[in-house]
């Protein structure tokens, strides 16, 4: 599974990721293109909300989307909304799926 952060996010992030997974750094999520992303099978990990709108980024037209929505964006609190995310990944699917996490939960959608 690849992944794709946002340029907002700690690298630790994509550090976290990479223990399992291949990862690249996005500098923008924009500037990179959706069709390379979906091309190159990436999942991209954003605190942008905008992602979480399913009806203009349905869930099945990328490789997945995985949107933080931290109650503060402070380093260490990001690290630690992120930190439930690597374990599901052995359990659940992220492609074709909007994962929106926060303190308490993830929602899966499809």
């Amino acid at each position: 599974m690849k992944l794709k952060t946002d340029e907002n996010l700690p690298v630790e992030i994509a550090v976290a990721w990479a223990r399992r997974h291949d990862r690249r750094r996005a500098r923008a999520w924009w500037a990179l293109g959706r069709e390379r992303c979906r091309r190159e099978a990436r999942v991209l990990v954003t605190l942008d909300v905008d992602f979480a709108n399913a009806l203009a980024y349905p869930p099945r037209d990328h490789p997945g989307l995985i949107v933080l929505r931290p109650q503060r964006q402070d380093k260490l609190h990001v690290l630690a909304v992120f930190a439930p995310v690597v374990p599901l990944l052995r359990t659940e699917r992220v492609d074709q799926r909007l994962w929106i996490v926060d303190e308490s939960r993830v929602r899966i959608r499809e």
